[in-house]
């Protein structure tokens, strides 16, 4: 244990540890939110921040002793359980944690969140900064969490901030080790804890290395990157779009990434829908586009439909593989059609996809060799080829008023109410409790109860497994995205005695329509709704959405809306603080007191730069960083003609004006400045070559 407590500035302290510390949780949290689950993320925040406290307790209690020096060997350890024991590890994260295609960036956080609990040392603290780096790199590869490059610039901050302080601290060290603090001209009498004393390392500052980075440089340092980034990025993609395709890189699969039917990320397994896992997609990720369409009118695209509700999703048998015939629902719907309208669309991928987005009702497609079109009124690309398909369908011209009677064998499961609750029930009954005219009627009124009842929330938690998702819903969360709104479509309208069935595909945005009529479907304009099934008319959408509160209030975010807004973002929000605080407290202060106290040393150094100038117009030879001004002025000496003599006694009253514990008076430094005017002068003149 350390007898004095006196603070010693060739030691870790609170804000190295604190630097790390933030700039780990910044990697960490963006690793998090790039797989969709921010649950990981604020795990491995927690983690971290619990690590760096302990490192810094022991660091505190231990100080330089021995046991400190074995943390080099327990962060190799560490780190190598990080990587073998990933799968172990992976298993108690929240949500399922990091799937196999990005294990790296799960040891990565594994072994920052270990390596924070043993990095007693400049080194091993330093060394966080590695798997930092490698964590940012995958994140930039994934692309999926928009706020990535802000916190890799914030982690750089950090980083060049702890790195002037720790060659600070390192600096200390050798000028104890050399004599520097007992030499005859030391401010304060010896002692034998030089780096104890804060009158010794404020003198080391104005000595040989007064020339040291500090933190304001940090900052300098990472505001040049982001503009050599900003500068430089366009044109690295244009040297690299010729290689686009052929290095693959698999994106993580979390739970809120776009939902395509066709991505990895998909809840779609086969035949089965999973709902109530989370939105459909990131607000935070830059959408993709994935079609375009020359459309009629906006009109909702159909990729799949399910008929059979099993309490957290949906199943169906006439899904993936089942090719059109005429006993499936797209037939039925079409022969049972009257006054049948066509109409054209055209639609091409822009990526690569399995399953095809079509309208209600598709009776052609061009090339449709490419295109199989199913049972379900969905459509497969059978060769994956990113083609223009010009497709044909009908629509009924008539509105839709009752359904059928006697239905047909094939829409007998569109009305199975299995797992159906008494709630769920009784909420329908109730909707329609003044609807009793027509089918059609009915249907508007579940469609309007649902939106009254519930609020359409991005950022509402998953359903719980052991709960039924429609009645979790309707009855406990009353909050949600579209997937549960059609779920509860569908289930009310069955409890009603109507033919319906859940739908998922595209509804896209007009405002994403281009002067020629074409409009963008992006990875977000992915959605879920119901279709209800009406006698001569066919199926009919009922987008429950269309009702919901946010959407027809337009007043804002409710309180828990704000909660969950502000919950995920918590992190930003104490980081940007942070950041304010230190700015405030830290810089502007020092940056005042150089102004205030050091007037003199500070027009020193302007006279100095000046004298610099004058040199290289003289001599056409520039000042080397490494250089010091004795050596620089040694360099060009020989080609001063004349004015040698004159410059090297400038520059030795300039440099002890710089160095010296003697602060020049207001009549040296007008002499100081004078001398420098004359000599830039002469050697404009030609005084010197």
């Amino acid at each position: 244990m350390k007898s004095s407590r006196r603070k010693d500035n060739s030691g870790l302290g609170p804000l190295d540890y604190g630097l790390m510390a933030i700039g780990n949780c910044f990697a960490v949290f963006s690793a998090g939110m790039a797989i969709g689950i921010p649950e990981v993320a604020q795990f491995f925040v927690c983690a971290i921040l619990f690590g760096t406290a302990v490192s810094l307790l022991i660091r505190a209690s231990f100080g330089n002793s021995k046991l400190v020096m074995i943390d080099s060997f327990l962060y190799a350890l560490v780190a190598l359980t990080a990587v073998f024991a990933t799968p172990a590890l992976n298993s108690i994260l929240p949500g399922g944690g990091f799937q196999q295609e990005v294990s790296t960036a799960g040891w990565l956080c594994w072994m920052l969140a270990f390596g924070s609990a043993v990095s007693w040392r400049d080194r091993t603290l330093l060394f966080q900064s590695v798997p930092t780096i490698a964590l940012f790199g995958l994140i930039g590869c994934y692309d999926t969490y928009a706020p990535a490059p802000a916190m890799f610039f914030g982690f750089l901050l950090c980083l060049a901030t702890l790195l002037a302080r720790s060659h600070s601290r390192e600096m200390i060290r050798q000028a104890v080790e050399s004599g520097y603090f007992n030499r005859a001209d030391s401010p304060t009498t010896p002692t034998e804890f030089p780096e104890q004393s804060p009158e010794l390392y404020e003198d080391i500052k104005a000595g040989p290395w007064k020339w040291l980075a500090g933190p304001e440089w940090a900052l300098i340092s990472g505001l040049a990157i982001v503009f050599t980034s900003a500068l430089g990025a366009p044109v690295i993609r244009a040297a690299v779009q010729p290689l686009a395709g052929v290095i693959k890189v698999t994106p993580p699969k979390g739970r809120r990434a776009p939902f395509s039917p066709y991505s990895q990320g998909s809840p779609i397994v086969l035949n089965r829908y999973d709902v109530g896992r989370g939105p459909l997609f990131d607000a935070n990720a830059r959408p993709i586009p994935e079609f375009t369409a020359h459309l009629d009118r906006m009109r909702l695209l159909r990729t799949a439909a399910y008929e059979t509700y099993t309490g957290h999703g949906w199943t169906s048998n006439f899904g993936a593989g089942t090719r059109r015939n005429d006993k499936g629902p797209a037939a039925l719907a079409i022969a049972q059609m009257r006054d049948p309208q066509p109409f054209h669309i055209v639609v091409t991928p822009l990526t690569s996809a399995s399953m095809f987005p079509l309208p209600a009702e598709t009776v052609r497609v061009t090339g449709s060799q490419a295109v199989l079109l199913r049972q379900d009124g969905g459509g497969e690309v059978t060769d994956g080829r990113l083609i223009t398909f010009d497709i044909d369908g009908l629509e009924s011209g008539r509105p839709p008023e009752e359904v059928p009677k006697d239905p047909p064998a094939i829409l007998r499961e569109c009305l199975d109410t299995t797992g159906l609750t008494e709630s769920v029930r009784k909420f329908a009954n109730d909707a329609i409790a003044h609807h009793n005219h027509s089918a059609a009627e009915k249907a508007n009124a579940l469609r309007d109860a649902i939106g009254q009842r519930v609020t359409y929330n991005l950022l509402v938690t998953p359903v719980p497994p052991e709960q039924d998702a429609v009645d979790y819903f309707l009855n406990d969360s009353k909050s949600g995205y579209c997937d549960l709104y059609a779920s509860a479509m569908v289930m009310c309208a069955r409890a009603e005695g109507l033919p319906a069935r859940y739908v998922i595909g595209y509804a896209p945005d007009a405002s994403n329509t281009d002067d020629r009529g074409n409009t963008t479907i992006f990875d977000k304009d992915y959605h879920a709704w119901a279709e209800i099934f009406f006698k001569g008319v066919g199926w009919v959408p009922y987008d429950a959405t269309q009702s919901s509160q946010l959407a027809d209030s337009g007043t804002g975010f409710s309180l828990s809306q704000l909660t969950n807004l502000m919950l995920p973002n918590l992190l930003n929000i104490l980081i940007g603080l942070t950041t304010i605080f230190l700015l405030v407290t830290w810089f502007l202060p020092s940056y005042r007191r150089r102004m205030v106290n050091k007037p003199a040393r500070y027009e020193i150094e302007r006279a100095y730069v000046a004298f610099q100038k004058a040199l290289f117009r003289a001599t056409g030879t520039r000042r080397r960083a490494n250089q010091t001004p004795d050596e620089y002025l040694a360099s060009v000496k020989p080609q001063l003609n004349g004015m040698g003599e004159r410059a090297e006694k400038l520059n030795a009253r300039l440099v002890a004006g710089l160095y010296s514990q003697h602060t020049p008076t207001e009549e040296e430094l007008g002499q100081i400045r004078t001398e420098v005017k004359e000599f830039a002068s002469q050697s404009r003149a030609g005084g010197a070559r």
